[in-house]
Formats: structure tokens, C-alpha cells, sequence
């Protein structure tokens, strides 16, 4: 089986686990209206060294500013902190100091806190356990930290897809893919203004220094000059380390993108009912895309992998296994293919499968099975599972012969 595969550009600089990635913070759980407060957000994340981000989602209109990111790139907007490093601190453990206004509302302020990373060519997802903040009017109030508490993974981490395996398609639900695709856009996003940014700045650099060079060798004095030289050629080599590096997250993020591109490909030739408006999860999901213009001229993916999985196309086939799928005089006397939606002690109104079509309830092994076509190709009763699939309803293929089920 071919596999469609989206490689993720990136410099791993190591191989080990990362292991489980936690917090801990000294944010308090009450602050004064209209108070500053400076405090701590410690990342443990093991040996972790790539490309990464810290994300913090707050309620209400507050105000975060940057003290110490360790080297990150740090931007508010939207009430989103998000905190990139081109390369993650070497240290297992990343101490960011940020200042908090609490703003003139009482209320309360919700902290959602998030970190991506890569690990094993997969990009990964934590998300915290959240934080709830009271700001109350009170003169006696006072704006302090506390002693620092850890704060635990709501769930291990969730992996956005880098690898498709195309046989496996069909077991994600398209609403899924197309949050990771919206996700992986963002991250591209992120990743390329930071790589332009730095590189802009460490092409300035060159420049200086190389200005330093030459303002160098007209000096006079040979141990001045020998020293000025020295230290101009050290900048400069590090200037030309961070053009490197800030080059290296362009073609990350250029790889982010295709990447997205690649799982929207897939999943409208597969799930082509998922982009025509059948959910309302999926609806919510194009509408986050829709600025994506660029992508509505696509090229089909390779046909030849999707036709080893669901076999090639049936050519004129498709009204034909329709009609089977929507007919209630269809024939026993051979092996046909069905699709069960579930299987129930209690028999289940028709009414709950209207979404689907036309549907037949029966009774086998002391149960109540809901089944719905009757298709002659296996490979057409595959394809048309994953239109009811797109449509929020689970669901396998059964083979029946002479109206008897076959196991």
C-alpha cells in the first residue's frame, strides 16, 4: 500500500521523548480590579529542542506583556498570548515571566494554556488544566503571587497529522481533519512570520558587522585592530547562524502549509459530502478556511492510492448502486453488502436515521440491527459508508447471502 506522506521539514536536533510536558505557575486566585501583577509560567519539557510554541487564551479583555520569554518571540493579539522559540531552550525547563493588568470589570478571567511541539516528525498538542482568576473590588485585596502549583495535561497529547495513510482515512471523522488542517494553517502562519522577521533582523546584522569589519582593518593600532576584528567576526558568525535558522522556520512553515493542503486534498476526494454543507461542524470548519482562496484550484490526489482502498471507479455504476442503496425490493438470492448503523436492546424509531435515507430495522440474535442499501460491490458499499459517515452516523459494512447474515 502506498502511502501519502507529508514530510515535515524540520531540525531535530534530538531523538529523545520529550516524555509528559506539565506546568507550573504562581498565579493567584483572586486579584484586585485594575492591578498588575508580574508573574511566572514554568514549561517542563525534557530534552524538547525544536521549533515550539507556548499559548495562553484569556477570557476577557485583559492585558499580558513580555518580561522574559527566554529567547522566544513573544505577540498579544486577540487575547492570545503566544510565545514561538525557533529553537527551544536546551534547559528541560523554561521560565517565562510575564505582567498581568486585571483590567476594570469584575469578573472572571479563564486561562486556557497550550504547547506545540515536534516529536518523531509529528506535531503535537498539550493543552493544561485551565485556570480561573476572580477579580473582585476590594481595597483589601492585594495583588501578589503565590507559591508555584503544577498544573496537569487535560489529556495526553493529541498528534496533528503529518502522515496519511490513505486506507485509514475513512476511521477520522472529516470534522476532525479539517480542524487539524484549520490548526496546521495557523501554526504555518505563525511559524512564517516569525521566520521572516528574524530573518530580516539577522540580515541587518550581517550588514552591520560587515560595517564593523571595515570600519576594522582601517585601524591603526594592530592589537586594537587584531581585537575589533576578532569581535566583529564573532557577531558575525552568529548573525549568519540566526539567517540560518531563520530560514530553516520558513521552510517549516512552507511545510506546515503543504501539509494542510495535502489532508484537505485527501479528505474532500474521499469525504466529498463533508464540503457541501451536510454538518454543521464541517460548515463551521469551511468558514474557518475560507480565506484560503488559493487552494479552491486543486490537483486530485494520486487516484491510483485511493482505487488500492476503495477499488477503481465502478464507471456508470454509481446511479446504478444508488438505486440499490434507496430500494426496498432489493434481491437476496445472491451476496450483497449492507451497511449497519448500530445494533439496539430496545427497537429504535426510523425517525432517527431520516438523515441517512431509508434505513430497515431487523431482528438477529436478540437484537435490533439498523441497516441501510444493498449493493452488489463491496467497494460501493465502502464508498457510500463514508458518505453516511460525513453525515455524523457510524457505521461497517455486513455481507448477507440469501437474506441470511454471513460472518
Amino acid at each position: 500500500m502506498n502511502r501519502v506522506s507529508i514530510v515535515v521539514l524540520i531540525f531535530i536536533l534530538s531523538l529523545n521523548s520529550v516524555g509528559q510536558i506539565t506546568m507550573e505557575t504562581n498565579l493567584p486566585k483572586v486579584l484586585p480590579l485594575n492591578s498588575q501583577l508580574t508573574f511566572e509560567v514554568r514549561i517542563k519539557k525534557g530534552a524538547l529542542t525544536n521549533f515550539s510554541k507556548y499559548q495562553m487564551e484569556v477570557s476577557r479583555d485583559i492585558v499580558i506583556e513580555s518580561i522574559d520569554c527566554q529567547s522566544g518571540s513573544f505577540a498579544f493579539d486577540g487575547n492570545v498570548v503566544k510565545i514561538i522559540w525557533v529553537m527551544t531552550p536546551l534547559e528541560p525547563v523554561i521560565t517565562i515571566k510575564l505582567k498581568l493588568n486585571s483590567g476594570v470589570i469584575k469578573d472572571k478571567i479563564n486561562l486556557v494554556q497550550k504547547y506545540f511541539y515536534i516529536e518523531n516528525d509529528s506535531k503535537r498538542q498539550v493543552e493544561m488544566e485551565g485556570i480561573t482568576i476572580s477579580v473582585k473590588d476590594s481595597a483589601s485585596l492585594q495583588a501578589s503571587t503565590v507559591a508555584f502549583y503544577t498544573l496537569n495535561p487535560k489529556m495526553p497529547p493529541s498528534i496533528i497529522t503529518t502522515t496519511i495513510n490513505v486506507d485509514e482515512i475513512s476511521t477520522k471523522r472529516p470534522e476532525i481533519l479539517i480542524q487539524q488542517v484549520t490548526q496546521l494553517r495557523k501554526d504555518a502562519k505563525d511559524a512564517r512570520e516569525v521566520g521572516e522577521r528574524e530573518k530580516k533582523e539577522a540580515e541587518l546584522k550581517i550588514n552591520t558587522v560587515n560595517e564593523s569589519i571595515t570600519a576594522a582593518t582601517a585601524i591603526s593600532s594592530d592589537e586594537e585592530r587584531r581585537i575589533a576584528l576578532e569581535k566583529a567576526n564573532t557577531d558575525k558568525k552568529k548573525a549568519e547562524k540566526d539567517l540560518e535558522i531563520a530560514e530553516r522556520v520558513l521552510v517549516l512553515a512552507e511545510s506546515l502549509e503543504k501539509n494542510a493542503n495535502e489532508i484537505e486534498k485527501i479528505n474532500k476526494t474521499v469525504n466529498p459530502g463533508s464540503f457541501n454543507g451536510q454538518t454543521s461542524s464541517v460548515a463551521a470548519g469551511n468558514q474557518a478556511n475560507k480565506s484560503n482562496k488559493s487552494d479552491s484550484k486543486e490537483t486530485s490526489v494520486n487516484m491510483d492510492d485511493l482505487d488500492k482502498v476503495f477499488g477503481p471507479p465502478s464507471g456508470g455504476k454509481k446511479d446504478k448502486s444508488k438505486k440499490d442503496a434507496d430500494s426496498s425490493t432489493e434481491t437476496e438470492s445472491g451476496i450483497v453488502y449492507k451497511i449497519q448503523l448500530g445494533a439496539f436492546s430496545k427497537k429504535p424509531a426510523k425517525s432517527d436515521f431520516k438523515a441517512v435515507g431509508i434505513i430497515k430495522i431487523i431482528e438477529e440474535d436478540g437484537m435490533y440491527k439498523v441497516l441501510y442499501g444493498s449493493f452488489k460491490v463491496k467497494e460501493d458499499a465502502i464508498k457510500e459508508r463514508l458518505a453516511i459517515i460525513a453525515k455524523g452516523f457510524d457505521g461497517f459494512v455486513v455481507t448477507y447471502q440469501g437474506g441470511s447474515r454471513q460472518k
